[in-house]
């Protein structure tokens, strides 16, 4: 079957210790962007022929705490794109060093990268179908100034679908012309520009009155159809008081009285592991040897993902979705680490694939809610929006 390879070595270049978390390659079939800072631990780089790779490797300095602000950093990765080698073989180099934004935290901790880290795309024909996984086991390891970490060899197997979505790029003389952050929509919902501005946003367990407070306007210099992004909501709405509720379906008539079109953040895959959602039903978590598969964190609390192939979880993923849309009123919900749930684990139905999985969250979400307009982000594979 056609496969990846790829490898990927860390080699800390700073004068302090390091303490490294979740240092993995995962998932697989990105769209056609270049990069993109990952939250929650997801960094990850897309390239532009297709496979994407997450590297959810956090570092922080021997002797920070947590809380200090300014001690988890996560790696940049900046794809290096090469001509193709040869007629079924790609190369990428990636070259990272720390991305977490200040100066000072950048002259604190100096770079880390990888002087190797290469991925080769080949077709070899070869009696595998397990996929998208390649893990050095990592958690809480120090890697001492000038010291190296590597991950094992990741091998890929691409299904049809797979298969003819690199065809595609296969087609194309050299790399392809990056993508902006920006979708086409159709004819009824003009341009709209997007930016991923998760620090602007409330917080997800607990919006009610500072919704508002939160909530800005994005517009972008080309778009005709600004949006209003009030509030992150991760997937567990049981927690929403009346108070919320009420505040969040305010928001829609004073944006709806400024002009603009109400636009609700949702990560309808993503739920916070402390919850009182997973405290109830622990089952509909994706899981990986009796435990929540990780899947990154949000304002300090550690996420999971929802298993999609479960029916508690589909007839809850319409319910949530009719209640964003037609109790709160956002007729335009964005999408967002749709990823997860095509991340490897045991699943309800053992049966089903991972993109069938996320095929199959994303058709309730779809049938649900009709009339709204959706656009995806963190995709498995294409970017999305319709």
């Amino acid at each position: 079957m056609p496969g990846i390879f790829l490898k990927m070595l860390v080699h800390n270049e700073s004068a302090s210790p390091l303490i490294i978390y979740g240092f993995n390659i995962i998932e697989a079939l990105g769209g056609m962007a270049s990069f993109w800072p990952g939250y929650g631990g997801t960094n990850g780089a897309v390239f532009d022929w297709g496979f994407q790779s997450l590297s959810p490797a956090k570092i922080r300095r021997t002797g920070d705490s947590y809380a200090a602000g300014i001690s988890e950093y996560y790696l940049q990765v900046d794809p290096g794109i090469k001509p193709f080698r040869g007629e079924n073989q790609f190369i990428s180099s990636w070259i990272c060093g720390l991305c977490s934004g200040t100066e000072k935290e950048k002259a604190l901790l100096g770079y880390l990268y990888p002087k190797d880290q290469a991925g080769y795309f080949l077709y070899r024909h070869i009696d595998r179908t397990e996929d998208f996984l390649a893990r050095s086991d990592a958690e809480g390891l120090t890697l001492a100034p000038g010291g190296e970490m590597t991950s094992e060899e990741l091998y890929i197997t691409l299904g049809e679908q797979e298969e003819l979505l690199l065809s595609e790029f296969f087609s194309l003389k050299g790399p392809a012309a990056p993508v902006t952050a920006e979708v086409q929509c159709n004819a009824d919902y003009p341009r709209v520009g997007l930016r991923a501005r998760l620090d602007a946003v409330g917080s997800a367990s607990a919006p009610g009155k500072d919704a508002r407070a939160s909530a800005r306007v994005t517009r972008d210099t080309e778009a005709k159809a600004p949006f209003f992004d009030t509030v992150f909501m991760d997937a567990d709405l049981t927690c929403e008081t009346a108070e919320a509720d009420a505040s969040l379906k305010e928001a829609v008539f004073g944006i709806k009285a400024a002009g603009y079109r109400p636009a609700l953040w949702w990560s309808p895959f993503a739920v916070y592991r402390d919850s009182d959602l997973l405290k109830n039903k622990p089952q509909w978590a994706l899981q990986s040897n009796g435990k929540m598969v990780p899947a990154g964190a949000i304002n300090g609390r550690k996420l999971a993902a929802l298993d999609a192939t479960n029916p508690e979880v589909v007839a809850y993923l319409s319910a949530a979705a009719q209640r964003i849309s037609e109790d709160w009123g956002y007729q335009t919900i964005m999408l967002d680490r749709l990823y997860l749930a095509a991340l490897i684990g045991q699943r309800h139905n053992e049966r089903r694939t991972r993109i069938g999985t996320f095929n199959d969250g994303l058709t309730a979400i779809r049938h649900a809610v009709p009339a709204a307009f959706l656009i995806g982000r963190g995709c498995p594979f294409w970017p999305t929006a319709g």
